[in-house]
């Protein structure tokens, strides 16, 4: 068994039984694992020491574990920014056997590419078909970085990177000598993709927890050379009237088309965004008009359907379409 499914094991049975002892949501169980692992990882890159034995020592006393996990969240984790997580609804007993069951994956061990492997694989299986939209497949990111990493750029961004995927295969790809951003409305997803970062071995302030649509997004506009998202596929539709700027215009648009409209304004003049779209956009008679604003407003450098891509650990496939654009030069 190689060490990458050996860690993916250790991470599935946490999981398994996090959600069926204490009986919590798939996200709730995550979000309950990723804590564990977070003052984990922090706590022994801190102290160059297994967690393990030190959460021994605290097991025979008496002090709950949100009381135990509150206080070495405020000394280990509260200064790099995972708002949300500061406290723990696991049971003392759970807790410990989580704990145990990541015995294996030390932090103070030079292993971050197998245990960053396995987290990628455990978060691709456990959300496949379920928030699937948050889950970009490997293929699609690496043909998404292929492209626009092939010039010297000294930044990216995902401003919708959900659990993180994209912007740790762009810090794989390109190293810490650039500069990788990523945005997310909703603080579960922001945390997990900051994790999911730090154990690759990557700075967690690289993420925003940011509604970049609403507020905020003055202090990103021309910022980025190139861009890569999956965009959310929302049916919902905006009001814009009375808006004047360029990139709003359109009475109404889908979330789909406010976020091309936002990635235009964050890249700089010739930046290239690299997205993955929904077939609505391209095909849809009732898109004619978002397209002909897309046309408008930037340059198609080429649009690639995938057929038959597969999340890991999900059971079908589906189309997936990415577009390439590139930022026209704007008064």
């Amino acid at each position: 068994m190689k060490d990458d499914n050996k860690y993916l094991d250790c991470l599935d049975r946490s999981f398994k039984l996090i959600k069926n002892e204490q009986r919590l949501s798939i996200e709730a169980s995550i979000d309950e694992l990723c804590k564990v692992l977070l003052l984990k990882l922090c706590f022994e890159r801190k102290n160059n020491n297994r967690f393990l034995p030190f959460v021994y020592d605290l097991k025979a006393n008496t002090e709950p574990v949100s009381k135990f996990y509150n206080r070495y969240f405020e000394t280990y984790v509260a200064n790099i920014g995972f708002k949300g997580w500061e406290s723990q609804m696991l049971s003392k007993d759970i807790f410990w056997r989580v704990c145990e069951e990541l015995s294996e994956m030390s932090f103070t061990e030079t292993y971050n590419n197998l245990y960053g492997q396995a987290f990628s694989a455990f978060l691709q299986k456990h959300y496949s078909g379920y928030l699937a939209e948050y889950s970009t497949p490997e293929k699609l990111n690496s043909f998404m970085l292929d492209v626009i990493c092939g010039e010297k750029i000294s930044n990216i961004a995902d401003p919708c990177c959900g659990l993180g995927g994209t912007i740790v295969a762009a810090a794989k790809r390109v190293g810490k000598s650039v500069s990788i951003t990523g945005f997310d409305i909703y603080p579960r997803m922001a945390n997990t993709a900051k994790l999911h970062m730090m154990i690759y071995g990557y700075a967690p302030d690289r993420v925003e927890c940011a509604d970049i649509l609403n507020g905020g997004q003055v202090c990103i506009i021309d910022q980025f050379d190139a861009i890569a998202a999956h965009l959310p596929q929302i049916h919902q539709t905006f009001s814009l009237a009375g808006r004047r700027d360029a990139f709003d215009r359109m009475l109404s648009r889908t979330q789909e088309d406010l976020f091309i409209g936002q990635i235009l304004k964050m890249l700089r003049p010739d930046g290239i965004a690299a997205l993955v779209v929904s077939d609505g956009l391209l095909e849809a008679d009732k898109r004619n008009e978002s397209r002909r604003w897309l046309y408008e407003n930037a340059q198609i450098l080429s649009i690639t359907k995938f057929e038959g891509v597969k999340y890991e650990g999900g059971d079908d496939a589906r189309p997936y379409n990415v577009i390439f654009i590139k930022k026209m030069n704007y008064p």
